[in-house]
């Protein structure tokens, strides 16, 4: 987490778990930090309770879900058939952007399910070379999707609140933050851009944010990757 890093304006108390999932992760980014409006900077004890007992829920139904799917692929042969290997590739890919969305300690599973979907690309493009083009751009697309803070505000029962979208992505790390800007001038239309960023920033200094630190940011933001 970037902004705690180099920016907070007090120590906070609160004794984080080493990976957050989402809802906690949303308390670390508003807790004691200048890019949210001053209300919802406080963390309350009774909001840490809430937050990780929605992730630890959240946990578990990845689990039976993580469980389920190498049930079926590991079923799976050279005989196998195309439609059932796409099924399975999509139940992937479908995961890994749910993992994403729960957040927490999830990188060994993540981990595993990049091989598999490795392997079932690969085994469908054997079966199927012309479509070797829409894995590529379907593959793209979910990579896109398993960013964690765009992947968390997708939740149809996010923490994040539509205004503190923008909050939220500038308190990601810096590569992050440059993933948000190279994709923002991608697409023309694309919500939040450079202008918003900026809007943001200078509010915030506004209010007391480090003038270096918001620099850094932006500059991430318009970065080159």
């Amino acid at each position: 987490m970037f902004w705690d890093k180099k920016s907070s304006p007090a120590v906070s108390q609160v004794d984080w778990r080493e990976f957050p999932g989402c809802f906690e992760r949303h308390l670390q980014r508003r807790s004691n930090n200048l890019l949210f409006p001053i209300e919802r900077r406080n963390i309350s004890a009774d909001e840490l309770r809430q937050a990780r007992a929605k992730d630890d829920a959240s946990q578990k139904e990845f689990a039976k879900l993580y469980g389920v799917l190498f049930s079926e692929a590991n079923r799976f042969n050279e005989s196998t058939a195309i439609n059932d290997l796409s099924k399975c590739l999509q139940d992937t890919q479908n995961l890994l952007e749910l993992g994403a969305q729960i957040g927490g300690d999830l990188g060994k599973e993540t981990a595993v399910l990049e091989i598999l979907e490795s392997k079932l690309i690969d085994a469908l493009n054997s079966k199927l070379p012309q479509g070797t083009d829409m894995l590529r751009q379907a593959h793209s697309l979910s990579v896109m999707a398993r960013i964690p803070c765009l992947a968390q505000s997708k939740r149809s029962d996010t923490p994040i609140m539509k205004d503190e979208e923008l909050p939220a992505i500038l308190s990601e790390d810096l590569e992050s933050i440059r993933t948000f800007g190279f994709v923002s001038r991608s697409f023309p239309d694309f919500k939040p851009n450079g202008e918003d960023v900026k809007r943001c920033l200078e509010e915030a200094v506004r209010n007391g944010l480090d003038t270096d630190y918001a620099k850094e940011v932006l500059e991430a933001w318009n970065s080159q990757m």
